[in-house]
């Protein structure tokens, strides 16, 4: 959407959960749609009439007697007459007055809400244009050119001037609300409460017989002007110029698809001969052919019940046609310069039209409202290819709307009832957001931060965009920032997202590429002190599309991609040959990446602007190979990729290159990728049209979860041996193990799990009570058993845990109640252990005698229990490793009752022989208002207790060994120390839905964590709450603040991002030499993207956790 004041719509960078199943189960994306509480304002629908003599010819053959522009009219009628309440709708036409020059258009019906009332005024004034439809009052002639008509869309929404003073104006026939000065200047019907919405203009039109009229050089040069209005550059040759390139016209291919639909048997029995009879019954009054056209009756299909005489009853059917125009692939690059009106609709989706409003500040500010342009190509006997060619242009390709061909009425009121449809879809689904740069998921590998992104498709349709960057730490202003390639800030402190002029790394000058492809919204950037064209990959600034690993892929060869799959137990070439062996042949090229998908255009680059899908909840995992500066990032995206992405630095000018290197499509995911090609069906969100057809559905995932990791190292810093284990959260129920010791050869060591989301059927031995594969693998080596590496993950994630309700319905027998040990080389069960309830998150292992070894593991459920494996036994106060057969797993602590969930990993710290453990409860997948449909609140709590591993007796966090520290206690109050007798504390979050959604941190006796809570304030005027982090920091030892800020709310809202902690040289600019490196301790999350400083008081040897990082080196 093309308006400073909405950003939501351009990215979204994410840490964050989509399993949208149906209509009513949560997750936590959906704090960025419309569901609590959006923008009051209605979607717009301006319907432009093309009210030429066309619309009456007779040699187009109209079906059902009538003229195109009766059946037009009729259709316009019947399609809002259940929209009543649900959105503004408005109409202009050519004006039919004054001289054939004057071809502008007037407002017939002022923008208005749609009420009873106002659609009983608008019947009156479309019932009169069925009546007089060849009067000369409500018709123009034929060869009438469209560009003056344009303008008058924009100059009417904008409040300008008619393009020819109000000239040809019928005051008879003009709503006087249309217009400030009658009927030269219009009204603008945009005030501050509706900006906040995209306008969608329906442009129904009837060909000309001799094709398009040529626009005249006045209509250019006032839209060349538009142009350098709004700081932009017309590139396209226009109707009477000279420069310039004309936008490319499709050729196109028409088809007739016809579809049967069965509606029952025949009331009567009739013989095969007698089927007119049949239909002609059944057309009656109350029967089944009743009010429905292409009814009749068939021999195709019949029952002899209750016959006889050799009679039977006759299927009755319907039978729709309808006409099917597509691309070819080819176009005419000539013609177009002599037609403004795709030029125009192109102008009005990328730069909209300027709305003045007043700030809360009373401030006046000037938003651009985006303008959609969806059109109605209304033909039968004699359709101009050079016509629907035009209107394909204008609609699919640069409009930001959709195109429809209709030869009949009843393919009319399809066409406008779907256009309708989809303003709808975009207006309750996607309600205008800001999304702070707080929800990011992101990885550090030494003084790299590499950000996982994504943005919903505005019409709720399934391919979305998606991309990986990366920034840096650095200095601005004397504090340690987040920073673009240049060294500049990378993120607004305004809004959260990245910075409209910081261009990420890897990030290069595309010139015009994003312009005219018809994306919405709109990409053009707002950098005012960029030398590179708005439509440029740089500066990428807040664009999930722009720069990043998702040029790169664009920019690279795509026929030398490097793709693979699995056959049996080894990795495999994912060519033409595979794919069309497996049933995709017809779309391998756009998994590939070279052939654009269905409603999608192609731009000037190799590969198609989507190449690159949605990165939701996959934790990029950086590997640093230790040599010549390379790094290689693993992760995987919704666009059915795992990728591995190479990013080597020139040890000469620092300069950083990336290049893909692989990418793997799981044979689990093969039949979602056809959904992604067709953009269908929608995506199934709350409050969405439940009737849409198709019926939406859930989101599709892939390998959307983190990835573990075994990265050994020689004495040299090289990479001795590198495993990485991809799991696929609300993707599927496997676990995937990678050798990826040469990243540019990557083998398969193994796969184990359930290939069926639904269905256990091939389940591996021993996995059939795996879940989805939320929790992050955890390599480690364990007392007692040797140089033999080990695997501990999670058992899961079922869907029971999706119901709104206080009281779970999961049981023992649901999916995901175990930790899973595994031989990290081969994949084969070493142990199972099973849990009361499903355990998400992740696991956490603890060394607690520093030697290399695992002696315990912890993990939480989802029933609000911890857990404790036990590899070891304590003998004399000493740690005794145990024989395989012999580990054990005890429950350490509970919740009292059944509501509180833990699903993220406890965080844990080893001291003198006992471990403090720190985690809060919360169900992150629950994160609206209307996620509570009920009186009493759970309480969700954060705890921080000390586990005693020698004792066998499970601590009630409830209880009286528990200190309560919702109200903050004195410094040295209560502390929890071995030997005390108290055991730990506890926090209650009094407000409804306040939960912890991440894993804590502990560093220097202090707890770090967050929690999220719905509601919150709006950040601008086009926003909606996105609900209200905070950020806590309190004593590990009794939840005091003692000299810290206890809470503090997390600035832009949003879910926030799990706090981390990293040590890292930033270089000060403008300094030369040693001392100009600082390395310093600094965490990520705690406070948002704002990195805190951390001064650790204890002892950091008394701090190791085993293999704590999730980022190697």
């Amino acid at each position: 959407m093309n308006k400073a004041l909405t950003w939501i719509n351009r990215c979204f960078f994410g840490l964050l959960a989509l399993t949208l199943s149906g209509l009513a189960s949560a997750e936590d994306i959906d704090i960025y749609i419309g569901n609590d509480t959006t923008n009051s304002s209605l979607p717009s629908a301006l319907i432009v009439l093309d009210n030429t003599a066309n619309w009456a010819r007779q040699s187009q053959q109209w079906p059902g007697g009538l003229a195109q522009g009766q059946s037009e009219v009729r259709a316009i009628k019947s399609a809002l007459a259940n929209q009543v309440g649900k959105l503004n709708v408005g109409i202009l036409e050519y004006t039919t007055d004054g001289n054939a020059n004057q071809n502008g258009a007037y407002v017939r019906f002022a923008l208005q809400e749609l009420t009873a009332d106002s659609y009983a005024e608008l019947g009156v004034a479309l019932d009169k244009i069925f009546t007089d439809v060849n009067d000369p009052e409500e018709k123009r002639s034929a060869n009438t050119p469209y560009g003056n008509l344009m303008r008058d869309v924009y100059s009417y929404l904008s409040g300008g001037e008619q393009s020819f003073a109000g000239g040809g104006t019928l005051s008879a026939l003009a709503d006087p609300d249309g217009y400030t000065t009658q009927f030269s200047t219009f009204k603008s019907p945009l005030v501050a409460e509706t900006i906040c919405n995209d306008v969608n203009v329906i442009f129904i039109s009837n060909p000309n017989q001799s094709g398009p009229t040529t626009d005249d050089v006045v209509n250019s040069n006032f839209l060349t002007q538009l142009y350098a209005d709004a700081g932009g550059v017309l590139n396209n040759k226009l109707a009477g110029t000279s420069s310039g390139t004309p936008l490319d016209i499709p050729l196109l291919s028409t088809t007739t698809e016809s579809s049967v639909t069965d509606i029952g048997f025949s009331s009567q029995c009739y013989k095969n001969n007698e089927v007119n009879q049949c239909t002609t019954n059944e057309s009656q009054a109350g029967k089944l052919c009743d009010g429905i056209s292409g009814c009749a009756c068939s021999t195709s299909q019949s029952t002899t019940t209750g016959c006889s005489g050799g009679k039977k009853k006759l299927i009755v059917q319907s039978t729709t046609n309808s006409t099917v125009v597509t691309e070819t692939g080819e176009f005419d690059s000539v013609s177009g310069g002599n037609w403004n009106f795709d030029d125009w609709a192109k102008f009005l989706h990328e730069y909209g039209v300027p709305v003045s409003y007043e700030s809360e500040g009373g401030e006046t500010l000037v938003a651009r409202v985006n303008v959609n342009v969806h059109t109605l190509d209304v033909f039968n006997a004699q359709q101009d290819a050079a016509h629907s060619g035009l209107m394909m242009s204008a609609s699919e390709r640069v409009g930001g709307g959709n195109y429809y061909a209709a030869t009949n009425e009843e393919e009319l009121e399809l066409g406008i009832g779907d256009a309708l449809s989809n303003i709808l879809s975009v207006s309750s689904t996607f309600a205008a957001v800001a999304l702070p740069l707080n929800t990011t998921n992101r990885a550090q590998n030494e003084n790299q931060v590499f950000i996982g992104m994504f943005r919903p498709d505005q019409q709720a349709k399934p391919r979305w965009f998606g991309n990986l960057k990366e920034y840096q730490l650095g200095f601005v202003n004397n504090a340690i920032e987040l920073v673009d390639v240049n060294g500049d800030a990378a993120v607004s402190p305004l809004t959260g997202f990245a910075a409209e002029c910081a261009a990420s790394f890897w990030s290069a000058d595309s010139s015009t590429y994003w312009e005219g492809l018809g994306i919405s919204p709109s990409p053009m950037g707002q950098c005012q002190t960029s030398v590179t064209s708005p439509w440029s990959d740089l500066p990428d600034g807040p664009f999930v599309e722009k720069g990043g690993v998702a040029q790169v892929l664009r920019n690279s060869v795509i026929g030398d991609r490097n793709l693979k799959s699995v056959s049996g137990d080894a990795l495999v070439a994912f060519n033409s040959t595979f794919a069309g062996a497996q049933g995709l042949g017809g779309i391998y090229e756009y998994i590939r990446g070279d052939q654009v998908g269905v409603d999608e255009t192609a731009g000037d680059s190799n590969g198609r602007p989507s190449i690159h899908g949605d990165v939701i909840h996959s934790r990029p995992l950086p590997v640093n190979y230790g040599t010549a500066d390379q790094t290689v990032i693993y992760y995987g995206a919704n666009d059915g990729m795992l990728r591995a992405v190479q990013v080597t630095t020139d040890a000469g000018t620092g300069e950083q290159q990336a290049e893909e290197l692989w990418g793997l499509i799981a044979p689990e995911h093969f039949g979602k990728l056809n959904r992604l090609y067709e953009n269908l069906p929608k995506v199934a969100f709350p409050n969405q049209d439940a009737d849409e057809d198709p019926v939406p559905e859930p989101k599709d995932y892939f390998f959307d979860g983190s990835i573990g990791q075994l990265v050994e190292y020689n004495s040299d810093d090289q990479v001795e041996r590198a495993y990485i284990y991809p799991v696929m959260r609300r993707g599927g129920r496997m676990v995937y193990a990678l050798d990826v010791t040469d990243p540019e050869q990557p083998e398969l060591l193994w796969r184990r799990g359930c290939p069926f989301t639904a269905s256990d059927s091939e389940c591996d031995d021993g996995f059939e009570d795996i879940g989805q594969t939320w929790s992050t693998p955890k390599s480690m080596y364990v007392a007692g058993y040797g140089d033999t590496p080990l695997l501990a993950f999670g058992g899961g994630y079922d869907s029971c845990e999706d119901d709104d309700s206080a009281t779970s319905s999961c049981t023992a027998g649901d999916k995901g109640n175990a930790v899973f040990v595994l031989n990290a080389e081969t994949g084969e069960i070493v142990r199972t252990f099973v849990t009361d309830r499903a355990v998400v998150g992740d696991v956490s292992p603890v060394d607690i005698d520093f030697d290399g070894k695992v002696d315990y593991l912890y993990a939480a459920d989802t029933g609000g229990n911890i857990w404790r494996i036990n590899f070891v036994e304590v003998v004399d106060d000493l740690f005794e490793p145990l024989e395989e057969g012999d580990w054990d797993i005890t429950k350490s602590a509970f919740t009292t009752g059944s509501s509180r969930k833990f699903m993220n990993a406890p965080s844990v710290l080893p001291y003198q022989g006992k471990v403090y453990l720190a985690l809060g409860s919360g169900n992150r997948e629950r994160p609206l208002e209307s996620n509570y449909p009920y009186v009493d609140d759970i309480d969700d709590r954060f705890y921080a207790y000390l586990d005693y591993p020698a004792e066998t007796t499970a601590l009630d966090l409830d209880g009286s060994l528990m200190n309560n520290s919702t109200t903050a206690p004195n410094c040295d109050a209560n502390r929890i120390f071995p030997g005390t007798e108290q055991r730990g504390w506890f926090m209650s979050f009094p407000g409804q839905g306040e939960q912890v959604v991440n894993p804590a941190v502990i560093a220097g006796g202090n707890v770090l964590f967050n929690t999220y809570k719905p509601g919150g304030a709006q950040i601008e005027a086009c926003t909606r709450p996105l609900g209200l982090g905070t950020a806590y920091n309190m004593s590990l030892f009794n939840g005091s603040a003692c000299g810290r800020v206890r809470s503090e709310q997390i600035d832009n809202g949003g879910m926030p991002i799990p706090p981390g902690l990293s040590t890292v040289t930033v270089t000060r600019p403008n300094c030369e030499g040693p001392a100009c490196d600082e390395t310093v301790t600094i965490c990520i999350g705690c406070k948002g993207l704002e990195p805190t400083p951390i001064e650790p008081d204890l002892d950091m040897t008394r701090r190791r956790v085993y293999w704590k990082s999730d980022i190697d080196r």
